[in-house]
C-alpha cells in the first residue's frame, strides 16, 4: 500500500511524484530485474464483423535501473494485453522499455492511427513524474538524479507532447482510450501531479482511467501477481454489453470493495455517445438498440460498426431523432421528417443491396394501382411476405429487421418510419395503404406465419 497527496486528478497506480530538485525517490516497490522484452501479442480473437479497427500499445515498465524496482508492472501489462486482445484489438505488447525504444513505440503507434479510421487504446503501467506541471513518464533507463526540468523532455516520455497530441484522431469517431496504472508516491511532499485533462487537445475524443483518486493508496497485489485494479479492469473487459462509463464504473466499485475503500479508481471523458469493448457481433448490437429512442445509442452503434450492415440505418435514425428533438411538431410524420434530413442521409453509409432486386418484384407496379383480391389469394404465405415489403422498399424504408433486411437491404433508403403509407394524402400512398391491408387480411386468412 502507498499514501498519495491531494491531486488536481490522479495519473496511475505506480507513479513517482517528483519535485525539480528531487536527487533520488524512496524505496516503494521491489522488484526483480528482467530482460527487455517485446512481444506483438498478434490478430485479435473476437473482432467485431465490419467493425471500426481497434489497435492498442500496451506498455509495462518494472526493472527500472535506478528508480525502485516495481515487480508486477510487466505482469499487469500482460494481463490486459491479453483482454483487449480477446475483445478485438491489435495489441502491440512492449515491457521494460528503454527510451529509444519508448519512443519508437510510441511513434510508430502513432503512424498506425493516422493511417485509418481506427479506436486506440493506450496502457501504461512503471512510473512517472511531474516537473513544473508537465507529467512524463520514465523508461527503464531514466536517471532519478539527472530529472532536472531543463533536461527532462530529453529523458522521459511527455504524456501531453509525446503521446496525447501524437495519438489524437483527426475523425470524430476515432476516440482515443488511455488507462494509466502507476504506483506513486510523493516522499517530499512536493506538489501532485497536474492535471491531465489540461494536456488533452480541445475537441478531441479521449477517454482517460486513472488507477486510483487524489489522497488515496494503489495496492500493488502480492509480489509478481496483480493489482486488484488489473484484476477488476481485466474481469470488466470480458463483459459484453458494458458501456465504457458503465465498464469502468463497475472498476471503481469492485476496487473500492476489494480494497475496503482505500482505493478509488477514477476517469474522466471528452467525447459524446458510447463505446463498448465487448459488443458481440454486429446482429447482436443491432438487436439491442434498434428500437432506442436517443440518437447516443446509434451514434454507439457507428462507432463500433462504421461500415456495418446496418450502419446506414443508424445514421438514418439517429438523424431522425435529432431532427425530432429540434422540432417536435413533425415528431412521427415520416414524410415531413425525410424531407428535413435529406442533407444529412445524403452523407450516410450508402446501405447495402439485398437479395430481392427490385426487377424481381411480385407486383413492381403496387404503388400505382390497386392490387385485385383474386392475384392477391393466389400468393403464397412467402410470396405475401414479398410483396408487401417490396412496396415499403420501392418508398425508401429501412428495414430494421434481420430478414427483411437480408431480402430488401438498405441501400439508399430514407425513412425508418412504417407508417409512411399514413403521412400523407398522396393518391399512390392511399393506393399503397389498401393494397397493404389487403394484403395482410390475405395473410391472416392463411395463418401465415410473420416472418422477423
Amino acid at each position: 500500500m502507498r499514501s498519495f497527496p491531494l491531486l488536481s486528478f490522479p495519473l496511475m497506480k505506480r507513479f513517482v511524484v517528483l519535485g525539480a530538485l528531487v536527487a533520488a525517490v524512496a524505496h516503494i516497490c521491489s522488484a526483480v530485474a528482467q530482460a527487455p522484452v517485446a512481444v506483438p501479442v498478434g490478430t485479435p480473437a473476437a473482432a467485431p464483423a465490419a467493425g471500426q479497427k481497434r489497435m492498442a500499445l500496451v506498455i509495462g515498465n518494472g526493472a527500472y535501473q535506478s528508480f525502485d524496482a516495481l515487480p508486477n508492472a510487466t505482469n499487469d501489462a500482460v494481463v490486459i494485453a491479453d483482454a483487449l486482445t480477446a475483445v478485438g484489438f491489435e495489441v502491440e505488447l512492449k515491457t521494460d522499455v528503454a527510451l529509444p525504444g519508448m519512443k519508437q513505440a510510441i511513434g510508430a503507434f502513432a503512424d498506425r492511427l493516422r493511417k485509418e479510421s481506427a479506436v486506440g487504446v493506450f496502457y501504461f503501467s512503471g512510473h512517472g513524474v511531474q516537473i513544473d506541471g508537465t507529467n512524463y513518464l520514465i523508461p527503464i533507463d531514466g536517471n532519478v538524479t539527472d530529472y532536472a526540468p531543463r533536461v527532462l523532455p530529453e529523458r522521459a516520455i511527455s504524456l501531453n507532447e509525446g503521446i496525447l497530441a501524437d495519438i489524437t484522431g483527426t475523425r470524430p469517431q476515432d476516440l482515443r482510450i488511455v488507462i494509466l496504472d502507476a504506483c506513486r508516491n510523493n516522499p517530499l511532499n512536493s506538489r501532485g501531479l497536474a492535471n491531465i485533462r489540461h494536456g488533452v487537445p480541445k475537441g478531441a475524443p479521449f477517454f482517460i482511467a486513472y488507477a486510483t483518486s487524489p489522497e488515496d493508496t494503489a495496492d500493488d497485489g502480492p509480489p509478481n501477481t496483480n493489482g486488484p485494479y488489473v484484476k477488476a479492469l481485466a474481469a470488466s473487459l470480458k463483459t459484453r454489453w458494458l458501456s465504457i462509463d458503465r465498464l469502468f464504473a463497475d472498476v471503481h466499485n469492485a476496487v473500492s470493495l476489494q480494497t475496503d475503500s482505500n482505493q478509488f479508481p477514477w476517469h474522466t471523458r471528452s467525447f459524446s455517445g458510447d463505446f463498448y469493448f465487448n459488443v458481440g457481433d454486429e446482429d447482436d448490437f443491432w438487436t439491442r438498440v434498434r428500437n432506442a429512442g436517443r440518437p447516443q445509442d446509434f451514434d454507439a452503434f457507428l462507432k463500433q460498426f462504421p461500415n456495418g450492415r446496418f450502419a446506414r440505418n443508424a445514421c438514418i435514425r439517429r438523424l431522425e431523432l435529432e431532427e425530432e428533438a429540434r422540432s417536435p411538431a413533425i415528431r412521427g410524420n415520416a414524410e415531413a421528417v425525410r424531407s428535413r434530413i435529406a442533407g444529412g442521409a445524403a452523407r450516410c453509409p450508402a446501405g447495402v443491396e439485398g437479395s430481392i432486386k427490385a426487377g424481381t418484384f411480385i407486383f413492381p407496379e403496387s404503388s400505382e394501382r390497386l392490387l385485385n383480391d383474386r392475384e392477391i389469394s393466389a400468393l403464397d404465405c412467402r410470396s405475401l411476405w414479398v410483396a408487401r415489403n417490396e412496396m415499403y422498399a420501392r418508398n425508401g424504408y429501412c428495414f430494421r429487421n434481420f430478414e427483411s433486411s437480408k431480402a430488401f437491404g438498405n441501400k439508399g433508403c430514407s425513412t425508418s418510419y412504417d407508417s409512411l403509407f399514413w403521412s400523407t394524402g398522396d393518391k399512390n400512398f392511399i393506393k399503397l395503404r389498401s393494397n397493404t391491408f389487403r394484403i395482410r387480411a390475405a395473410e391472416s386468412v392463411k395463418e401465415c406465419s410473420t416472418f422477423e
